[in-house]
């Protein structure tokens, strides 16, 4: 009986304190609103700056071939200039056989330096850091054609990209599209 008698008196205690909301807030942002991430596509194109490092392979006892940490530089122009800029790659090979006469499970970290679109100079100051993770599979066809398609996820972890997520699938299809990989993805 006291439980139904203290229940009683709290939402009828609660009641009495009600406040009418504010009118003005209806013009105002909430915090909500302001917290809110739009997720916004784009698509782009990522080509070497230079040659990978050079990373002697290892072959393992089940014939399959491991080459891990090779080094390369590249640059992804995007339509989203949050994206745009000077990747470092670090890659990890597991070739099914010999490095680029087999197929292989490929994966590793880059981090992506933002381009100030201000400033036409590409030794300019960065306005953002990316740090991504990536995983993909490198095959070749019969007709001798090499195709890698890699799914990247990337943390905003400076300047403007700071507190960001953003996906990536980066296809390179040697014969369609060159040595280079057309990226699709989006930033959230």
């Amino acid at each position: 009986m006291l439980l139904v008698i203290g229940v009683a008196i709290f939402f009828f205690g609660c009641e009495k304190d009600f406040v009418e909301p504010d009118p003005s807030m209806d013009t105002q942002e909430t915090a909500v609103l302001k917290s809110a991430k739009v997720k916004v596509e784009f698509t782009g194109t990522c080509v070497p700056l230079g040659p990978n490092s050079e990373v002697e392979p290892q072959v393992l006892p089940n014939g399959r071939t491991k080459q891990f940490g090779v080094e390369a530089t590249w640059y992804d122009d995007a339509s989203d200039g949050r994206v745009t800029g000077k990747t470092f790659w670090c890659g990890n090979y597991f070739w099914e056989g010999a490095p680029f006469a087999s197929n292989a499970k490929i994966f590793g970290k880059t981090e992506l330096l933002v381009d100030d679109p201000n400033n036409d100079d590409p030794d300019a100051p960065h306005i953002g850091k990316w740090d991504m993770t990536w995983h993909g599979y490198l095959t070749f066809t019969p007709d001798g054609n090499m195709i890698a398609i890699c799914d990247a996820v990337g943390t905003g972890k400076e300047g403007v990209v700071k507190g960001l997520t953003a996906k990536w699938v980066y296809t390179l299809d040697l014969n369609n599209t060159g040595f280079q990989y057309l990226t699709v993805g989006y930033i959230k």
